[in-house]
This record gives C-alpha cells, structure tokens and sequence, in this order.
C-alpha cells in the first residue's frame, strides 16, 4: 500500500487498486501533515500534523487505515515530530522546546530550541526521553558539542 500526502489530506492507493482513499477526511480541522510512517504491521500510519498553519505547534497522530481513527499521542501546543516505528510497536519521535530570540539594540540573538529524541508506546504512553541536544543558528550540539543524527533504527 502507498500513502501520501496530497494538499492537506493523507491518501492510500492499495498495491493494484486504482481507487485512492483519503485517510484524513475524519479528521478535525488542520494544517499541514508530514513524515509518515507505517507501523510495522502496516495497519496503521503515524505521522506530524500541526493544526494551525502559523503555528509551531505541532503532534504526533496516528490512524489506522481501515477505520480511518485518529488518535492524538501527544498534547497540543507543543513541537513533537514523528520519527519512525520501531519493530516492537513503539514509537521514536522528537521533542522541541522553543527559545523565541532575544532582540537588543547592541545584539541579536537567534531563536534557540531544546531537542529531546523520545521514544513511547505506540498508545502514547510511557513517553521517555532518551537523550538531550540543543540547536543554536542552525547548528545542533549536545553538552559534550558532539552532534547527534538519528540515521536509522534497526
């Protein structure tokens, strides 16, 4: 099966169907939806979705694709993004806690953010974060200034 996201609205074409299904339909007014993702059992998809475009805001949802029921994992007005399913079910995201900059007459500061690499059941429970790094002018750093990239879970 193929997922995708189309305008505002997630679709799935069935391998040999030619009859593509909006997923999302059901789903209360939103923004933007990315990074999806299909649990291991491919019945559902996990994904971001912010529900106000203006907004850095955003929620880890996922739905199961034949009942089209959409559970909210995270709270809102937050920054959470989905990362991928891990083979037993849970999920690895990220959590973001924004710094708005600091503006001065001698000096401007850009924004800053706390990143945290997350990992919970695939209910949204048993939320644990992993590990800490922070961004700083685009650059990604943890206390000991090694950087850290989630390539890949195996």
């Amino acid at each position: 099966m193929i997922a995708f996201v189309g305008g505002r609205e997630i679709y799935a074409l069935s391998n040999g169907d030619t009859e593509i299904r909006c997923l999302t339909d059901t789903l209360k007014k939103h923004g933007m939806l990315f990074n999806l993702n299909w649990s291991p059992d491919g019945k559902s998809l996990g994904f971001t979705i912010q529900e106000d475009s203006l907004s850095r805001s955003t929620q880890i949802c996922t739905i199961t694709i034949d009942s089209k029921e959409a559970r909210y994992l995270t709270p809102r007005g937050q920054i959470h993004s989905f990362g991928q399913w891990l083979p037993n079910g849970s999920i690895m995201y990220l959590e973001g806690v924004f710094r708005p900059a600091e503006y001065s007459e001698e000096t401007i500061r850009p924004a800053e953010s706390d990143q945290y690499l997350c990992i919970m059941r695939n209910d949204g429970s048993e939320q644990r974060r992993i590990f800490h790094c922070s961004s700083y002018r685009g650059f990604t750093y943890s206390s000991d200034m090694d950087n850290y990239h989630v390539g890949a879970i195996s």
